[in-house]
Formats: structure tokens, sequence, C-alpha cells
């Protein structure tokens, strides 16, 4: 599997089923993307092998997982972990000594927040929601386990990173699709009524998480250091999903955006990362010197709304943990009490968006802050929990870079799994979602699929030859 496209016809073939497929969904709306998914697959892909299976699973996850029927969800995710579960005992059957190990480190973090979890459950005033909650993470984490335990050799690995590009390109999609044909108007984005559009997940924070994901990935491939996808793909990926990042509009995602770009072109080309700063500071000054661009930016970018109502959800966390320092509300309680702790009048127009956000996420907790949502959900415990994961991913990323110092291709992609992680928890300090959400295959299974890539290739490096196309 040298690329997605390996000949002239298979090319044709793909890009007249996109074409058509586009087509479909201009017309038929967000149906037309499930049999497309589908038939995109097929023509990539050999059928009746490892790896089709691995892209139905994956891609499935990630797209139909979401908000589109409950009754679709349960199906998606039961089929799902069958088929995982198969290819798993295909492999290894019941030799547990064969079972892959993931690292003692995470292990032992895992166990100790399942432990938190179920102490915090007891003690809480609705038990019922934290034993839901634990067992979504527990299905949550027998994917991820499966998912790691099957990745052989690199050939598994690209096409982890396919369902990947993949789904973020079908999300961008349907972003692009509910601007142009639902509720989007550039007319009302440029005199001011800027409006977020989402797409096939209603949370724009949460989409805008695929489009964060991939974008380092894109960015090497464009190198020709490493060749992930044919670059006229990479380069139509990378458009459809810019465009779509623009029209979800969400900060933290291109904050993180900004930050993993400039580390990794910094790492592959500093004397670009030195030109394009400078052409940064110079248009940062022409929009500042004008007044009226600078308006129409801080309107498209909503920079004139500063943190959003973000530094009142994080007192009312703050609150909550000054009253449950130790052992928190409990999984799942944050609906029940977050009206107690309320920062400002209900009845106010920033109360009624809180209220909105309450109704929207089903009573989620509204941190908007990784760590005090770990915090305030299950304790000090969970403060440690938060920041010890992201210590264990940097810790296997620059044991990893170290080691792979005399590969260079296997020393970029580690790199580019580090501007990644940055990018992940940079946001983490503006959103609660995407790392460790109780199991939401949706908002975690992106991040988790590349901290599984992450340990195997930490574990498997010799596969990686310098010559080796990925």
């Amino acid at each position: 599997m040298g690329s997605i496209v390996n000949t002239k016809i298979e090319m044709i073939i793909f890009i007249s089923t996109l074409s058509i497929g586009i087509l479909l969904v201009l017309i038929f709306g967000y149906l037309a993307l499930f049999p497309i998914i589908g038939i995109i697959i097929f023509n990539i892909l050999p059928l009746n092998n490892k790896y089709t299976l691995i892209w139905i699973v994956i891609v499935t996850l990630l797209t139909l997982v979401g908000e589109i029927n409950p009754y679709l969800r349960v199906i998606v995710q039961v089929v799902d972990i069958c088929i995982l579960v198969y290819l798993f005992l295909k492999d290894f059957g019941l030799e547990v000594s064969l079972y892959p190990k993931i690292p003692d480190s995470l292990l032992t973090l895992i166990i100790v927040y399942y432990f938190t979890l179920i102490f915090s459950t007891l003690i809480s005033n609705q038990p019922l929601q934290g034993i839901i909650l634990i067992g979504r993470q527990s299905i949550f984490f027998l994917i991820v386990y499966l998912l790691f335990a099957l990745i052989k050799d690199v050939n598994d690995i690209k096409v982890y990173i396919y369902c990947l590009l993949f789904a973020a390109f079908i999300m961008s999609l349907s972003t692009i699709y509910t601007f142009l044909f639902v509720n989007g108007s550039m007319f009302n984005s440029l005199i001011g009524d800027r409006e977020r559009i989402t797409g096939l997940i209603s949370n724009p924070n949460n989409i805008s998480n695929y489009y964060m994901i991939v974008y380092p990935i894109l960015l090497i491939s464009l190198s020709k250091k490493v060749i992930i996808i044919p670059k006229y793909l990479n380069v139509i990926i990378l458009l459809v999903i810019s465009v779509a990042l623009f029209f979800t509009l969400s900060r933290s995602a291109i904050l993180g955006i900004v930050v993993s770009s400039s580390l990794l072109i910094y790492y592959i080309k500093r004397r670009l990362f030195i030109i394009l700063n400078s052409f940064v500071v110079l248009i940062g000054s022409i929009i500042l010197l004008n007044g009226e661009l600078y308006n129409l930016l801080s309107t498209l970018f909503r920079l004139e709304r500063g943190t959003t109502g973000r530094d009142y959800l994080w007192q009312l966390s703050f609150d909550i943990i000054k009253d449950n320092f130790f052992f928190g509300l409990g999984p799942g309680q944050y609906k029940y009490e977050m009206y107690n702790y309320f920062p400002v009048a209900m009845n106010s127009w920033v109360g009624g968006q809180f209220i909105k956000m309450a109704e929207i996420t089903k009573g989620a907790n509204l941190s908007h802050n990784y760590f005090l949502y770990l915090f305030s959900e299950i304790g000090i415990v969970g403060l440690f929990i938060s920041i010890g994961l992201p210590i264990i991913f940097f810790l296997i990323v620059f044991k990893s870079i170290t080691q792979s110092i005399k590969n260079s291709k296997a020393n970029l992609l580690f790199y580019t799994i580090f501007t990644i992680g940055v990018s992940v928890f940079i946001r983490g300090l503006f959103e609660s979602i995407g790392i460790l959400n109780y199991g939401v295959i949706t908002t975690d299974l992106p991040f988790w699929l590349i901290f599984i890539i992450l340990i195997y290739m930490s574990q498997n490096q010799k596969p990686f030859a310098p010559n080796q196309q990925l």
C-alpha cells in the first residue's frame, strides 16, 4: 500500500466517485454521505481483507457514531466492536501472553482513573449517571486497545492515518454543505452576524478537533521527506479542511493549528519559518493600523467576544472545586449542580447562553478546560490524571525522538506526533472535549488513534526504514 491511488485508472475512478458523491450530497444532503463512504472505501481498498474492515470500522466510528440517530449509533458500535474482536481473536486467539502490552505508566494511570471514577460515583448523589459513564468509557478503551493490538506494521499505520484524513474530509464536506444550503451566509458574516457552521456534529468545537489533528499530517505530506498520500489529494483535502475550519470558527482549534504548524515548519525549514513570521508581523501591523480592516477581521474571527464567557464557566468550575476538592461532584453530576454555582443571573444574556449550551450538550460538563473538567468531576486525583496523561504522552514522544535521531523519516513522524500533542493539550486549556471525555468516540477517538500509533512506533522502530515510503 504505497499510496491510496496507485494507477491512473484508480485515480480516475476515485475522482469520479468523489465528484458524484459531492453532487449527491448537494442534492440529497447528509444521508448521501454514508453510501458514498462505502463506495469510496471499496474503490480504494481490496475487498474482504483486514484493511477494508479496519477502514469500515474507523471511518464509521468517526462519522456515524454521533448525533444522526441514536439507534444507528448503537448498531454501528456493536457491529464495529464485533469486527474488531473477530480480527483480534483471528490474530491472537485466547493466548493472553501474546496480547500486545501498553506502557506501564499509561496502564497505571488508567487503573487509577478507574478507581477514582468508581469511588467518586459511589459517593455521588446520582450514582447511576456515573455507572453509565464508566460503562461508556470502558467500551471506548476496549475499542482503542483492539485498534492498538491490530497494528502490525507500517501499512496498518497508513490505514489508520488514511481513515483519519478521510473522516476529517467527510466532516469538512458536511460543514461546507451546511454553510451553502442550510444556515450559512457570507453576507451575514461580513456585516457582523457571524454564525458558526457545523455539519454532521452540531458542536463546532468538536468537529474542528478533526481538522486540528490532521493538519500537521497534511503539512508533512507536502514535504518530500514523507509521502503519506498523493500530493494532489493532499492539497485538495488541505484546502477543503481550511475552508471548513473558517466556517466552524473554533478559535481554540485555530490556535492549535497555528502552534503545530509553526513548530513543524520550524523543524523542517527554519528559513521558511523566519520568512513566514516576518510576513505575519508585517500583515499584523497593517491590520492594526487599519481600523476598518481590523474591525472586519475582528467580526469574522469573533475577537470582540474575548473569551466568549469561558471566564464565567471557569469561575463556575473553580467554585465547584472549592466545595468538592477531594472527590469532585462525581461523573455526570455537573448538570445537576451547575445551576447552584451560576456566576451570573440566569435571566441575563450570558446566563441564557449557558442554559442553551447545557441543553445542547445534554448536561455535559461546560468547564471549557480539560484540567478543570476532570478536577471538578472526580476531585484532586482527576487533576493529577489530567496532568499525568500529557506527561506520559510527551515522555514517550521525547524518548522516541531521541532513539530515532539517526532515522530522519521516523524522527520526523515522531516530531509530527509531538506537534499534534502540543496542539491537543494547548486546546485543552480552552476545551473540555477531545482527550478524556468519558469515552465519547467522536470527540476522543482522533487523539487516541494518534496516541496508539505513537505507542506502537515507540515499541517497534525497526520497520521504519529510512528508505521506506510512508
